[in-house]
């Protein structure tokens, strides 16, 4: 059940609305809520296939191999990577880079619930690693996503930077 509540606050922070605006707008005389097109979708398409590929480019080059599931995580993870940057702006860096870390943790831990514990495909195993809960996580990983998250933090700065720049739209 933990997994389920990991996959549950990652996709909140996904979904809910950077500076207040909304993505859901009622029709009027009507009780039926319409979503509009998620604004900047080209913007978060293309830093997902980045996440995508560039994690599974280091897990190639980090342990010899990958799996396709881990392509789809770490595209999730710089999606939250870039959110947490768009939304905390506010912070310095290590800040960002603090809270992007157990989002990453989260997130893996949620995906190791389900494909290893759950499915069995034994994707990873931290079980021989200090502290680990449940063979999954551990705070040896916790601080390579530490790590991780400045260059990641630094890429998405680049792309909101473009997105200002250029009045809202990144075109790709």
């Amino acid at each position: 059940m933990p997994a389920g509540y990991c996959i549950f606050l990652c996709g909140i922070l996904l979904i809910c609305p950077a500076n207040n605006r909304t993505d859901y707008e009622i029709q009027e005389g009507t009780s039926a809520y319409y979503m509009r097109p998620i604004k900047n979708s080209k913007e978060y398409a293309a830093v997902f296939l980045t996440g995508a590929a560039v994690y599974s480019l280091i897990e190639i080059l980090w342990r010899g191999r990958t799996h396709w599931t881990m392509a789809v995580t770490g595209g999730i993870c710089m999606l939250l990577i870039h959110r947490c940057n768009e939304r905390h702006s506010n912070l310095d860096l290590l800040g960002r880079c603090s809270l992007c870390s157990f989002y990453i943790t989260g997130v893996e831990f949620a995906v190791g619930c389900l494909l290893n514990l759950r499915l069995n495909m034994m994707v990873w195993d931290y079980s021989d690693r200090y502290l680990n809960v449940m063979g999954q996580i551990c705070p040896e990983y916790w601080a390579y996503w530490y790590l991780l998250s400045i260059p990641a933090i630094m890429l998405s700065t680049i792309v909101l930077a473009v997105r200002k720049a250029t009045g809202g739209e990144v075109n790709f």
